[in-house]
């Protein structure tokens, strides 16, 4: 026996065919007025067709939201923890193609998670359900990619070069892209030395960088100087740039002798002898 959706394909192929020799009259059953072109023939066809042909994708809209909502609310917590502010996301479902024979739920589909992510950015496998519904549950799956502003060099910088706050800037880079590290605070990066070339946009991880100068070439620093418990101090002048605990020559400024110091902390070094 022809199913209903046949019975009514086939009114419609009838109703073309008389278009086509000539009776642009041609009705359609449940329709009082007369097409008078093949447009309205075809408007009337759709609207003949069964609701759920029609509403073909109701079910994936709904699957689609409901996903939606479900992974924002567990990616919130999940940077809450973390501390990653402003952090988006975007998420692409795999949705089975039965869906466009599936009738949409009368009330809103409910989601089980059938095993934990293992990471934020991990794949999410749901099963979705809607109570006393044919065709319910539908499995699918949630890849959700994700994006933190994260610290990237707003122009080149060169090798060894002292980055600063204006050579600096945030941009939202893909998380699952920044296996090597990223930075969230432009305050982090500035006054680190680049180890190598970087280019404008790259994002910057901790390989790309040295350590924060804490003292600089011509800075007048404090020497500081100790002995069987007894500490001296007096003012210096730096002769190279200096990152914590490197050792550098230093001038002392009253004296005019060159001595090798440690640097202790910003504008201070420690004198060796």
């Amino acid at each position: 026996m022809p199913t209903l959706e046949g019975r009514f394909m086939s009114l419609i192929y009838k109703a073309l065919l008389a278009l086509s020799r000539g009776a642009g009259n041609a009705a359609f059953p449940l329709s009082t007025r007369r097409a008078k072109e093949c447009g309205k023939a075809l408007s009337a066809c759709f609207l003949l067709l069964p609701a759920a042909l029609v509403q073909a994708d109701d079910a994936r809209t709904q699957l689609d939201a409901a996903a939606q909502r479900q992974v924002a609310a567990e990616l919130k917590i999940s940077a809450r923890k973390a501390g990653w502010n402003g952090m988006t996301f975007t998420l692409n479902n795999n949705l089975p193609n039965s869906l466009a024979k599936l009738a949409p739920c009368p009330g809103e589909p409910q989601l089980r998670l059938l095993e934990a992510p293992s990471a934020p950015t991990a794949r999410r496998r749901f099963e979705a359900s809607c109570a006393g519904q044919p065709g319910w549950p539908v499995t699918f799956t949630s890849q959700p990619t994700l994006y933190l502003p994260t610290v990237v060099a707003s122009g080149e910088i060169e090798r060894g070069q002292t980055l600063e706050a204006a050579q600096l800037k945030l941009a939202p880079v893909e998380l699952g892209k920044s296996a090597r590290g990223y930075f969230t605070d432009i305050a982090e990066v500035a006054g680190k030395t680049a180890r190598r070339r970087i280019r404008a946009e790259q994002p910057l991880t901790p390989a790309l960088l040295d350590g924060t100068l804490l003292v600089r070439r011509g800075q007048q620093v404090k020497i500081v100087a100790s002995q069987d418990g007894i500490q001296a101090s007096a003012v210096g002048e730096a002769l190279a740039n200096g990152k914590q605990d490197e050792v550098i020559r230093v001038k002392n400024l009253r004296s005019q002798k060159v001595i090798e110091a440690k640097v202790s902390a910003s504008g201070e070094v420690s004198s060796l002898f």
